[in-house]
Order: structure tokens, then sequence, then C-alpha cells
């Protein structure tokens, strides 16, 4: 039984992102690097002429081919040599996708099951749209689903990995990876300042390799106090509805949960509602 009639049982069209911007298998490297800085989007489905999905290339992807590039780029005579490889040579492939007559509640599967946050949507073979985590998210934080009104106090996070205000763009991306994190809560002494997440890290390296590629400038340090979003902080009693519209309306995909009498300071990512969504529905079938 699904609990929520508008929402997970019904069909995927309130979710989907029709006809996604697509790249194709020899777009380049430094082609993807300015369309990721420039659009924001982290997901790029790899068509070919008939619109038959071969591939996907996340944010993800891009930076870290990126890197991999850099690290050999003394054999290269300009940064954007260092940057010539096609998507066919560091795309993902097979893809994991839904087909169009799919529901809610198929897609949450997805995520959780694979550990995606985007599903290419395919009808009579082609691509037709795509939903991410994200669509998600503002589904479940505009819909009347009843796990909205549960509060985030048993949920959170209360152990998050911790890293320094001053540590550098490149050090924290290597500790989130040694980590296995996909988020951080920044410290000042004993101060929480904010959450950033795998995705706040690649955005900002993104744009400081866009930069050094397109402005000739060589990369500024940049520290993790500097990343910070915002330093706005919500009580363990917020619901899971309210943390989803705190996270559709800023972009964001982790929050940080500020202390309060016994409630320690923590974090509540999209993946732990993601979850907690999922086990909510479980216990209803039984």
């Amino acid at each position: 039984m699904c609990v929520s009639e508008t929402f997970l049982s019904r069909g995927l069209d309130p979710m989907v992102t029709f006809n996604p911007i697509c790249v194709q298998q020899d777009t380049q490297l430094d082609a993807l690097l300015e369309r990721l800085y420039t659009t924001g989007f982290h997901h790029w489905p790899v068509i070919d002429a008939e619109r038959t999905l071969i591939g996907i290339v996340s944010d993800h992807d891009i930076v870290r081919a990126a890197i991999e590039r850099e690290a050999a780029a003394e054999v290269f005579d300009t940064p954007r040599d260092t940057l010539r490889l096609a998507v066919k040579d560091f795309m993902r492939h097979p893809v994991i996708t839904i087909e169009a007559d799919g529901t809610g509640d198929d897609v949450l599967d997805h995520f959780l099951q694979h550990g995606f946050h985007s599903l290419p949507v395919i009808k009579d073979g082609c691509l037709m749209g795509m939903i991410t985590s994200t669509d998600f998210i503002r589904e479940f934080a505009y819909s009347q689903h009843p796990a909205k009104d549960i509060p985030i106090g048993d949920i959170y996070d209360r152990l998050p990995h911790l890293v320094d205000a001053e540590m550098l763009l490149d050090d924290l991306r290597i500790e989130l990876i040694l980590n296995e994190a996909t988020y951080c809560l920044v410290t000042q002494g004993d101060c929480m300042l904010g959450v950033l997440s795998e995705r706040d890290v690649r955005r900002h390296k993104c744009r400081a390799m866009t930069r050094r590629l397109y402005e000739g400038s060589e990369e500024k340090p940049v520290r993790a106090v500097e990343m910070l979003n915002s330093s706005s902080c919500i009580p363990a009693t917020t619901t899971l509805g309210e943390v989803a519209h705190v996270m559709h309306e800023q972009h964001v995909t982790a929050a940080m949960v500020c202390s309060r009498g016994d409630d320690p300071s923590g974090v509540i990512s999209l993946n732990q509602i993601l979850g907690h969504l999922a086990n909510f529905e479980a216990a209803e079938t039984v």
C-alpha cells in the first residue's frame, strides 16, 4: 500500500525535466567543464543521433577527469590541451534508467538501491527526460505525504565529519574522499559554522579550474569557511517536510542542525530524508 496517492503512487510527469540538455560522445571535457560552470547542471545524458541513450556524465565525473588530466599537464602545451578528452572516454555506461510509465515509488527505490541522484526517463527506447533527487525532494516538499510531519530529531546525523574552517579546497576534497563522507560540518574552535556537501566542493573546484582555463588566472587558495553558502541552522524539532522546503529553496543537499537543549549539532541530508521516507513506506505496508 502506498500512503500517498498524490505523490509516490502517481505518474512521473511532475518530476520529469523533459527534453534535457544532452551531449554527444565526442563532446570534449573542456566544453563540459564550461557548461558545468555556467549552467549549474549536475548531470548530462549522452545520446546518439536517434536520441538513444548511450551513457551519462555527472559533475563528479567531469571534475575527476579534469583533475586526472591536470595531473599529467606537463605533457600538454596549453591548459585547453590538458582538457581535450572526449566524453566517451569517461562517461558511465551502461546506464540505469526508468520507464516513462513508472511511479514515484520506483524512483525512490532506484535512488536508494543504486546511490544515484539522477535517472534518465526512457520511452519507446529513446530518452524522454530526466529525474533528479532534487526534483524528487521538491515533490515531497509540496506533497501531502504524512512523513512530512515527522521531526528530524531521531533522524539527523549527530556525529558528522568535522573539518576546520581554514582547510583548503583541495585538502577538503581529499578529506571527504578518504572518509567516504558526502558532507562535513565546518567548525572554528567550538563553533559550528555550516555544512559543505560533496556537490559544494565540486562546484568550487570547477569554478577555480574554469577561471584558470578561460581567464588564465592561477587558482587562489579557497578556505572551507569561504565556500559556505549559508550559516543558517535548523532546530531538531524541524519536520522532514520543512527541511525538504529548505533544501528546495536554498538548492542544498544538506543542512546544519543546531544544538539546543539535549540535542547536539549535526547534519540532515537529502539522502537521509529519502531513506526515512522509504522506511516509512515499508512500515505502512506491514
